[in-house]
């Protein structure tokens, strides 16, 4: 598999984790932690374990959606890349490293979101 192929693979994955990452933070804001196989459930709690739903809804939800709006609109730019706009190394490096960092940020705050609420 070449550069370019593993590029495209790689954009179009993370476009699908962004369409979900959307999707979770429509759900959740529709239904809270009501809907089925919520993926902010820590797997080994159930809804119903939760000290504060509405809080914890509060708390996730503002940050579900800043995940899915990097990772989609990076992965719309790395799609791009080489097309439409010209293929640099610092473009790429934004196009990786910048979901990534959001994406440890999101975790650090599920962590902590799970201490407090479960």
């Amino acid at each position: 598999m070449d550069t370019n192929s593993f590029d495209l693979f790689f954009n179009v994955i993370t476009l699908g984790c962004g369409v979900y990452c959307l999707y979770v933070w429509f759900q959740l804001r529709r239904q809270g932690l009501n809907m089925p196989k919520c993926p902010l459930v820590p797997t080994d709690q159930t809804p119903s374990e939760c000290l504060d739903p509405e809080a914890y809804v509060a708390y996730m939800l503002p940050k579900t959606l800043i995940l899915g709006i990097v990772v989609l609109l990076t992965s719309v730019l790395g799609l791009m890349t080489g097309t439409v706009l010209p293929y640099t190394m610092w473009l790429q490096l934004v196009v990786i490293l910048l979901p990534l960092a959001v994406l440890v940020w999101f975790c650090i705050c599920f962590t902590k979101a799970r201490k407090e609420y479960w």
